[in-house]
């Protein structure tokens, strides 16, 4: 899917799209936590390096990050569309933009398989392993989704309100 053209975050107000940021801060911060808890996301190793304790508390840990993950992405979307649906008028509901919202549904069932695949793995394979196809994945379905609808709309918006004297450059 080519990335949007006509955007659909111009209308919103700035403190809207500001809460819209906030929540894509939030996944981020979830995917950074993933990272941080297991020693060996970043290499091949598995668990029998950690000692008991920590692999039991990854272990832990999993489940917990495995059913937080969900659920603050579909908050997100439930957040998200709320805010695009009150603040935009019928005729900017493009066909763009009705898939943008499609794609939101089709994100949480991938996450969901993203979670099969990971307990599956933290059953059969490793903890550490687990973690890995949980970070590395869900890394590759919220990127996907920024890069093709979030980071244009919300960039083009920010350009816009600029314009409007409403917000301030970004030196990022």
């Amino acid at each position: 899917m080519a990335t949007i053209d006509k955007v659909f975050f111009y209308a919103l107000p700035a403190q809207d799209l500001a809460s819209i940021q906030e929540d894509h801060a939030q996944l981020l911060r979830h995917l950074e936590h993933i990272r941080e808890t297991c020693s060996y996301i970043e290499s091949h190793a598995n668990c029998e390096h950690c000692s008991r304790e920590k692999h039991a508390s990854c272990k832990g840990r999993l489940h917990s990050l495995l059913i937080y993950g969900v659920e603050i992405a579909e908050e997100h979307f439930i957040h998200e569309e709320a805010v695009l649906l009150d603040g935009l008028k019928p005729e900017t509901r493009t066909a763009r933009f009705l898939s943008h919202l499609a794609a939101h549904e089709a994100i949480l069932k991938k996450l969901e398989m993203v979670n099969t695949m990971s307990a599956e793995l933290d059953k059969n394979v490793s903890t550490a392993e687990a973690y890995r196809n949980l970070y590395y994945q869900t890394s590759v379905i919220l990127n996907e989704h920024e890069r093709l609808f979030d980071r244009p709309s919300i960039r083009r918006a920010k350009e816009k309100a600029r314009r409007r004297g409403v917000v301030k450059p970004l030196h990022s």
